[in-house]
């Protein structure tokens, strides 16, 4: 839900799947619109996710019960 005590967003990213099992993530900063940052999450044959930047994971996720939460 979004209301007017919302904060406004930092990061505008656009999605799209580059294969079974990755997406990448354009975006770009709020305060630099002209700078894009691409990002990639991935989920491994165990099911665990990783996002990306530049090869290099910045986070691992895991489905546990239906819900993610960090290994």
């Amino acid at each position: 839900m979004f209301d007017s005590k919302t904060p406004s967003a930092n990061w505008h990213c656009f999605w799209g799947g580059r294969d079974a099992r990755t997406v990448q993530l354009d975006c770009t900063p709020s305060s630099h619109a002209d700078r894009e940052t691409q990002f990639s999450f991935s989920v491994d044959k165990d099911g665990t996710g990783i996002l990306s930047l530049g090869g290099k994971a910045l986070g691992r996720f895991k489905r546990a019960d239906g819900k993610p939460e960090t290994p």
